[in-house]
């Protein structure tokens, strides 16, 4: 992996992993909108709510990736450009594919991962 793919692949991951976070954070705080009175109401204990949104947390998963991906992509390429980075790197000689090459590979990745957690551990939780 050159060097350009290395900076590319960790600046999309630093904001892939800020808008997973951000994103679950919302869907558990939704879902505890919707369900927390619910669960005191029949009796559940700390331990039981907390094994709850353990369980569910895998089935926001499938919801989160894509969006997550497309914002990631979206900011980290918007940021290369606010910076005079893609120029930088056009003027290099690279062409377009080059530069986002990481960023496809890991979208091939991400859909295999989706892929897989839609056949195996979505359906269990």
């Amino acid at each position: 992996m050159k060097i350009l793919d290395r900076y590319v692949f960790v600046e999309w991951l630093k904001a892939f992993l800020a808008t997973v976070c951000v994103m679950q954070g919302i869907l558990i705080l939704h879902d505890m909108y919707n369900n927390l009175g619910d669960l005191i109401e029949f009796g559940a204990g700390a331990k039981n709510i907390l094994l709850y949104y353990r369980l569910v947390t895998p089935s926001f998963v499938p919801v989160i990736l894509p969006i997550s991906l497309l914002i990631s992509v979206i900011f980290v390429l918007g940021n290369f450009h606010k910076n005079n980075e893609i120029t930088a790197m056009r003027a290099a000689g690279m062409n377009v594919f080059r530069i986002t090459r990481v960023l496809w590979l890991s979208g091939i990745a991400l859909a295999g991962l989706l892929f897989w957690l839609n056949a195996q551990v979505v359906p269990a939780s």
